[in-house]
């Protein structure tokens, strides 16, 4: 790298010059060597395997000079959390962004208050309700049509189409559609057709058209239905009174030809009769008992009830009964007589004075005072009379279903023995009679719901308003965004601010490792906000003449960090001499060799020199001449930017006093200098501290 120099007027001290120390070197060596310029460039110059060996010994000397220490990483502190968090550079970048999060927090709550702003008008609906009663529709003990099938049939293809042609808001089916939610309550067994629209009239109409179009395409089906079924069960009507007619005919000329008599149908009416009678019988004397009962607790309920009562309402007035019942006759008449007839007359003027009579009565005065004969004394006197006849006729009924039993009797007992000889054939007769007798019924039973107009579906309740709904939810959406931003904003601050594995001061550096920050060194180039307190004390500038005074400085990529600290050592007078070094990977399978070149001036305290290396060797004529030349120096700078270190590197950093290496506090994270460490601890070395370079200025710390 190039260096520039900082020119300072000092006295002039009596130093060794490396120019004259390379010189006689090379003589005494026999290397070859050139002059260029004012500095002296030494050639690559080929060591032999004496060389080799004296370079282990020296190396073996030094090896041990910055041994790794051990707890150098510190671990997460469970008993005091807060310790482990750098809270002034958190508050610093969390003042730098807070700016940022506050103007889009803003953003977007005023995006969330537009949007509700301009959807709250049409977000707006108005819902309609019109409700139907369903009923379930069984024939022959089964169910016709499934609940869930006549409830899909309110929203069929066929019935929206005819809603349209009444509803020319709409244009298509589906938007139809989608205005309509059909709800069934089990329990009531309510339908509740719910319409939304933005027009309060459009629902309605809407809703009230379904209704309506929904009893009339369930009144259709059933129709349709009952229809089809009756046709279906004519023709097995049909069908089957053929086939009876030809069994008829067969068992007639069975009958010519053979001379049978068909006592078994005759037989077969006596003994159904007999059947229909004992079943009488039985219900007949059920019923006797049941109204003897009946009898015996209106006898009872009688005994116990007083003849007359305290009238106790304006309903047991008897003016009010005399004067429903002439309203009754007014209603009579004026269905039999026109208007004006002298009967209406008189009738009207009965009205009138049983009115005034009434609105003359006190009847809170009254409530205490008037008796009036228990009419339900009466009633129950009627319903005892009412029932003795009835017990009498239930008596009569079973004396004469006996009397008909044993003339059914004596008749079964008169049926001639004979029996006829056509079994099979009088058996498919009676199965078909049988069959025929169903059909019949049942084609009767069709024919009554086909004409009883029979439908599921009735109205319970027409729609006569519509609710406004408005959009209360979306007035959550800007207290929803406030929150979310601020989580966001918190999130983001938590994760970059607080979370943030970055090392970027010195006491990020004190937290997670046991080795000190001995400088910091700013972005700007301004040399008086630059930290060298601690580098000073550990070093121990003040000594005079210090044998420690070779310092070794790693960094990863080019820095200024050893620029930084050459003018602060020339600042305190003090004569420096920096080293960079460089590795010529291309001539790696070259026999390795060194380069030093050196650049020198007297009337400067700043001397520069530049190693090249090539191969991972390190040779003892380099160290011999660093060892010479940190007598005549203050303070000897060596920098290494270097990704990873070779046998060479390693040797330079063992021989120096003191090793530091540089933390990039813009782009250095927690981890990186963990997996840096631990491959120094492979090599079995360790800085003695770290120097933290481009740190921003409000981030400094004492």
């Amino acid at each position: 790298m190039e260096f520039r120099k900082n020119n300072i007027d000092r006295p002039v001290q009596k130093s060794l010059s490396f120019n004259s120390l390379i010189k006689s070197k090379g003589h005494d060596d026999s290397h070859e060597g050139s002059v260029v310029d004012k500095g002296l460039n030494i050639p690559r110059t080929q060591h032999t395997d004496m060389g080799m060996n004296s370079t282990k010994d020296i190396l073996t000397d030094i090896s041990g000079r910055h041994p790794f220490q051990d707890k150098v990483f510190k671990g997460f502190d469970r008993k005091n959390i807060f310790a482990n968090f750098d809270w002034m550079s958190i508050l610093i970048d969390i003042k730098k962004r807070l700016p940022y999060l506050i103007v889009f927090i803003i953003m977007m709550t005023g995006v969330a208050i537009y949007f509700t702003y301009t959807k709250w008008g049409s977000k707006q609906v108005y819902v309609a309700h019109s409700k139907m009663l369903y009923k379930e529709i069984k024939f022959e003990s089964k169910q016709v049509l499934p609940t869930s099938t006549s409830l899909a049939m309110l929203q069929h293809k066929e019935l929206l189409k005819n809603a349209l042609i009444r509803l020319p808001e709409y244009k298509t089916i589906s938007e139809l559609k989608a205005a309509i939610n059909v709800i069934f309550d089990k329990k009531s067994k309510l339908i509740n057709i719910e319409v939304t629209s933005r027009n309060e009239g459009q629902a309605i109409n809407t809703a009230n058209i379904l209704a309506e179009l929904g009893i009339a395409s369930s009144k259709n089906y059933y129709y349709r239905h009952f229809q089809e079924k009756y046709s279906n069960l004519s023709n097995q009507v049909k069908l089957t009174e053929q086939d009876m007619i030809v069994q008829d005919r067969l068992i007639a000329q069975a009958m010519k030809k053979n001379g049978a008599l068909n006592t078994r149908g005759q037989y077969r009416i006596i003994m159904e009769a007999m059947s229909l009678q004992e079943r009488n019988l039985l219900e007949a004397k059920i019923d006797y008992k049941k109204q003897q009962v009946q009898l015996e607790v209106l006898k009872a309920e009688y005994a116990k009830m007083p003849d007359e009562v305290v009238r106790n309402s304006y309903e047991d007035n008897p003016l009010k009964a005399q004067l429903t019942n002439t309203k009754m006759s007014l209603f009579n008449a004026q269905s039999i007589y026109g208007e004006g007839n002298p009967k209406i007359l008189a009738i009207q003027e009965k009205i009138e004075g049983l009115k005034k009579q009434l609105a003359s009565q006190d009847i809170k005065s009254t409530l205490q005072k008037v008796y009036m004969p228990n009419t339900r004394k009466q009633e129950v006197y009627m319903e005892i009379a009412r029932s003795e006849g009835q017990l009498k006729s239930a008596m009569n009924r079973i004396e004469s279903i006996q009397l008909n039993l044993e003339q059914q009797k004596k008749e079964l007992y008169a049926v001639p023995e004979k029996e006829m000889k056509l079994d099979d054939t009088l058996r498919k007769r009676e199965a078909t009679a049988q069959l025929l007798d169903v059909l019949r019924k049942k084609q009767q039973d069709v024919e009554i719901m086909m004409k009883s107009e029979i439908k599921d579906l009735t109205l319970y309740e027409f729609s006569d308003q519509a609710s406004l709904i408005q959009p209360i939810k979306l007035l959550a959406l800007v207290p929803g965004t406030v929150v979310l931003t601020c989580l966001i904003s918190f999130m983001y601050l938590l994760i970059n601010c607080v979370l943030d594995q970055s090392i970027k001061t010195k006491k990020q550096l004190d937290i997670n490792f046991n080795i000190p920050c001995v400088m910091q060194l700013t972005e700007s180039h301004n040399l008086e906000k630059n930290m060298f307190k601690e580098f000073a004390k550990l070093v121990g500038m003040n000594n005079p003449q210090s044998l420690n005074n070779v310092i070794c400085l790693q960094s990863q990529t080019d820095c200024d960090a050893s620029e930084n600290l050459v003018k602060f050592l020339t600042a305190k007078n003090k004569s420096v001499l920096m080293i960079t070094y460089s590795h010529n990977f291309e001539a790696s399978d070259r026999t390795p060799s060194w380069d030093l070149a050196m650049d020198s001036n007297e009337e400067s305290l700043i001397d520069t020199a530049h190693i090249t290396s090539e191969g991972q060797v390190l040779f003892t004529g380099l160290l011999d001449r660093l060892k010479k030349l940190s007598y005549d120096y203050d303070f000897i700078i060596v920098s290494l930017t270097t990704e990873e270190i070779d046998k060479a590197q390693l040797g330079i950093i063992n021989f120096a006093d003191w090793y530091f290496y540089v933390v990039d506090a813009c782009h250095t994270k927690r981890a990186n200098l963990l997996q840096k460490l631990k491959e120094m601890e492979f090599k079995g070395i360790c800085p003695e501290g770290f120097i933290l370079d481009k740190v921003k200025e409000p981030l400094l710390q004492v």
